[in-house]
């Protein structure tokens, strides 16, 4: 779908139920896609297309005015469009340099408490042995 077919769709969508017949203006339509180029000639074959890609029921036009049912299907391809531009990813930063003097700073600690261990066994055993 190119812009001007989705800018008419969401026009549609937010402008109507669906299931539910709304009679809408060339005029309207033209109005909302009025900053691209466009001739309203262009409109009759956006609302075809629309109507054609069962996003849209066209019930009636008379080249001035569209009878225009939503559909489901519309409505989900214009909720999935408002949804594209939203970024869903978790991003996350690891800092590798953080995690190595963490890493560093807990080893000496732990290598401390091991050496003051080991330290209070030797000396408790010359004790033992000493006496």
């Amino acid at each position: 779908m190119n812009k001007k077919e989705i800018k008419i769709l969401s026009y549609i969508v937010n402008n109507s139920e669906v299931g539910e017949a709304v009679v809408m203006d060339k005029e309207e339509l033209f109005a909302e896609i009025s900053a691209d180029t466009i001739d309203k000639g262009e409109i009759d074959r956006i609302v075809k297309t629309l109507s054609d890609d069962g996003l849209i029921a066209l019930k009636y036009t008379d080249g001035i005015r569209y009878c225009i049912e939503q559909l489901s299907r519309g409505k989900l391809v214009i909720d999935a469009e408002e949804n594209r531009g939203i970024d869903t990813s978790i991003k996350v930063s690891v800092d590798y340099k953080k995690i190595a003097k963490t890493a560093f700073a807990w080893g000496a600690i732990g290598g401390g408490i091991i050496a003051l261990i080991i330290t209070a066994i030797v000396i408790g055993l010359f004790e033992i042995l000493g006496e």
